[in-house]
């Protein structure tokens, strides 16, 4: 086809012979349009494959889009997200305080991590973590002067620092159980407490640290009960807390030792913190 045919066809056109006289390709143009063929086999197939690339990356965009959320197991907090994030989960959040280049912070990582997803998964407490090196602030408020430190948030409040034994995601997770239960034993009424107060008396030792009684008006400060339930948390362990709402019109705290003589009382109103110095005062003494 290249060779006889196109010369048989310039032999019976002399106008055609004019303007090609020597032959209807060249070797030189023969390669060239076949160079030019290849080209344009190759951006046809890039294109087709740009083409079949923004395909995919839509398709995992809309994927991504329709997909629901997942939180992550730890939260990165910061100066100006702690107390938000602490607020919104007022039964308790679990705050890991970490430095760059400290090698026990980068040991607890991966433990508090799988620890936090078991949690997740269980819908328990949430878990973050805050850079100390970002927040020198927050880090300063809060007391915090070495790292690793795991502090426990109630209510938005500071209410423990997590022992340094505790490192481990299995021991993670059962000091955070411990403290998921009610600090606070809620009585119906003052009955109910002078029912069972011979016994409460027969239980406690000379030395034992008195039960520590809140007896609310009708209505409500602000601070008492929140308050008196940091105490609690902070002194688990250690003795009963009990609350009981009543009608009356002024707020009260007592605590109850083994022999009535060494019961103490205090009556409200209280201002801000008053709560928490007086329990913790009688406590200290024990």
């Amino acid at each position: 086809f290249f060779g006889r045919g196109p010369q048989r066809l310039m032999a019976t056109d002399p106008a055609r012979r004019r303007k090609f006289p020597e032959g209807w390709l060249t070797c030189r143009q023969r390669v060239t349009c076949a160079i030019l063929v290849i080209l344009q086999i190759g951006l046809l197939a890039g294109f087709a494959r740009v083409a079949q690339k923004k395909t995919v990356v839509r398709a995992e965009r809309r994927a991504r889009i329709g997909a629901p959320f997942t939180p992550p197991a730890v939260t990165p907090l910061s100066e100006l997200t702690l107390e938000a994030f602490t607020q919104t989960f007022q039964h308790g959040a679990l705050v890991n305080f970490h430095s760059p280049g400290c090698s026990h912070c980068a040991a607890l990582e991966p433990e508090f991590e799988d620890a936090a997803k078991m949690i997740l998964s269980a819908n328990g407490p949430p878990f973050a973590s805050v850079d100390a090196d970002l927040a020198p602030r927050l880090t300063e408020r809060l007391g915090v002067h070495s790292y690793p430190t795991i502090l426990w948030f109630r209510r938005g409040v500071k209410v423990l620092e997590v022992p340094h034994s505790v490192r481990t995601a299995a021991l993670l997770l059962e000091w955070v159980d411990f403290n998921m239960q009610p600090s606070v034993v809620e009585l119906d009424s003052l009955e109910d407490l002078d029912d069972a107060m011979d016994q409460v008396r027969k239980t406690l030792r000379p030395q034992a640290a008195p039960v520590v009684v809140a007896i609310e008006a009708s209505h409500r400060e602000p601070s008492f009960l929140i308050e008196f339930e940091k105490v609690s948390e902070q002194n688990r362990g250690t003795t009963v807390f009990i609350y009981i709402k009543s009608d009356f019109s002024q707020s009260i705290v007592r605590t109850i030792y083994g022999k009535a003589e060494r019961d103490e009382e205090v009556v409200g109103p209280f201002v801000d913190g008053a709560v928490e110095h007086w329990i913790s005062e009688r406590l200290r003494k024990t």
